[in-house]
């Protein structure tokens, strides 16, 4: 199943859908932290040097390998990535964010949490004619959001879901 719901393999990647196990699916890591388990907080650190390593190298690609053509980018509501890198470091230092604005496990040997869904509601403005969504006037690269490339926001989109969907035209 999706995430792998019965996972009694210990895979933190789904097999028929290449999603991450959902942190619901362990037994104490989110509904009873401070008795998680020692295969819990292996698997925990695995997906989060996994993601690491899949955003790194989706991070540099800037073609379609299949026609070399240049590929479409996307913003992404600066806050949730910094929250999803805190996650990946496991920062529960105020570098990027205050820790009242990060996910933290009860449990301080789990660290961060990841994010939760994608939440670009407050970027955008509606773009009529196509029924496209376009980012507010005012809003700044880097502080409000970043740009990321199509494959990351496919891949964030499949691991967080969320939205809406802003493709960058004039990047």
């Amino acid at each position: 199943t999706c995430g792998e719901q019965n996972n009694h393999l210990r895979k933190i990647i789904c097999n028929n859908c290449s999603k991450y196990r959902p942190l619901e699916t362990y037994t104490n890591i989110i509904f009873n932290p401070m008795f998680v388990t020692k295969a819990e907080k292996k698997e925990y650190n695995m997906r989060r040097k996994h993601e690491s390593k899949v955003y790194q190298s989706l991070l540099k690609r800037n073609k379609d390998p299949s026609n070399n053509k240049e590929i479409c980018f996307y913003a992404i509501e600066a806050s949730w990535l910094n929250k999803w890198k805190c996650f990946i470091n496991n920062d529960c230092t105020e570098k990027i964010l205050s820790n009242n604005e990060k996910p933290i496990s009860e449990n301080k040997n789990l660290g961060v949490l990841p994010p939760g869904i994608i939440n670009n509601i407050k970027l955008c403005d509606i773009y009529k004619p196509h029924g496209k969504y376009r980012i507010k006037s005012g809003m700044k690269n880097k502080k409000d959001y970043f740009i990321i490339n199509q494959y990351l926001w496919e891949w964030f989109l499949l691991n967080y879901n969320g939205g809406p969907e802003i493709q960058v035209d004039d990047y």
